[in-house]
């Protein structure tokens, strides 16, 4: 799951780095800026991602946690 995350964000961060590499080109600002800003906000998305599943991972592991002590409170009959 973090392997799709990460190729989707850094398919995220090309795309957009294409397009603002048009606009600013067209708009006569350095080429090598949008370049560097889509590089920057690839990062950001890979970060991001990888941020959201180790939140999942926790979220998980904290229901699971729940729902063990709702079963052995079953089993001792509280």
């Amino acid at each position: 799951m973090t392997t799709s995350l990460v190729i989707i964000s850094c398919l995220v961060g090309g795309v957009t780095g294409l397009i603002a590499g048009i606009k600013n080109h067209l708009a006569g600002a350095p080429l090598i800026l949008a370049v560097a800003g889509a590089i920057l906000g690839s990062i950001i998305l890979t970060y991001v991602a990888v941020l959201t599943v180790k939140i999942l991972i926790v979220a998980a592991i904290i229901v699971g946690i729940y729902y063990a002590v709702r079963w052995g409170r079953s089993l001792l009959g509280r």
